[in-house]
This record gives C-alpha cells, structure tokens and sequence, in this order.
C-alpha cells in the first residue's frame, strides 16, 4: 500500500500518469520509462531485438531531486 502511494506522488509531482512514457531530459542513451502502480519500469532496444523491459533502478533520492526533468514523448 505504501508503494503505491509513493509512486502515486512522485507521479504526481513529476506531472504524469500511470503508463505515460518519458525520457529524462539529461540522460545519455535511448532509453524511456513509464510507472505502472507499483514502479517504475525501463524500456530499452538492443539492436535487432524487441524492445525489453525491466524494473528500474533509478533511485527515488534522483527523482525526488530538482534536478530530476522528464520530457514526455
């Protein structure tokens, strides 16, 4: 329950819905995120392969951070 409301307000403050992908403004590669109820997951491509996905390890300090920019896609 407590996850929930967590990635609910980091949604929240970040201005996006559930299942919204994104990039961070200042990330290097290609890669896109979205947050389902419970986390936030990473999209990424390798060549010739089908996008995958995976839980992300982006730590909560950086998305809580004023540094921390998305830009919807």
């Amino acid at each position: 329950m407590i996850e929930r409301l967590i990635v609910f307000l980091i949604r929240r403050r970040l201005k996006l819905k559930k299942y919204q992908r994104f990039r961070f403004k200042n990330q290097n590669a290609d890669n896109e995120y979205y947050f389902t109820e419970y986390g936030l997951i990473k999209i990424f491509e390798t060549p010739g392969h089908m996008p995958r996905r995976e839980k992300s390890l982006v730590s909560l300090n950086w998305l809580l951070s004023d540094e921390c920019e998305v830009e919807v896609i």
